[in-house]
């Protein structure tokens, strides 16, 4: 899986595994990655794999994608081509953080509020790099 993933350039910004039969027939589900400590576009790949293979289901895996080399680097917080893959989703799974994508991006995620929307979120309270807690837990 790990092969698919690090074949991904801008020319392809994402992964589409078709859906066959199963409970997911004709669902599609966009998944959202973009988070460099918990490396999501590596799990969310493979969970996308799992739910295609075995449910049905179309799944659509989108990356942060570094515009100069075209590769995927989780690092980069204001680019996520593929994004309107959205616009025909049944459902979208983000695991993403500190994110700063241009207007015309967010206009496709925000169109899905009130519909299916489903977040990974982790339990450690991270920090960006560089913040520093005081005694009292503020930042």
């Amino acid at each position: 899986m790990l092969a698919l993933v690090a074949g991904v350039t801008a020319a392809s910004p994402g992964l589409v595994f078709e859906g066959g039969d199963g409970l997911g027939k004709g669902q599609h589900i966009v998944f959202v990655t973009g988070e460099e400590f918990d490396r999501s576009e590596e799990g969310m790949s493979m969970f996308a794999k799992i739910l295609s293979r075995h449910h049905g289901f179309k799944c659509t895996v989108l990356f942060a994608i570094d515009p100069k080399s075209g590769f995927i680097n989780p690092n980069q917080t204001g680019n996520i081509p593929g994004l309107d893959a959205l616009k025909n989703a049944d459902l979208m799974v983000i695991f993403a953080r500190f994110r700063e994508l241009p207007d015309k991006d967010m206009k496709h995620i925000a169109a899905l509020f009130g519909r299916r929307l489903q977040e990974f979120r982790s339990g450690f309270p991270h920090r960006r790099p560089g913040e520093h807690r005081s005694a009292d837990g503020v930042l």
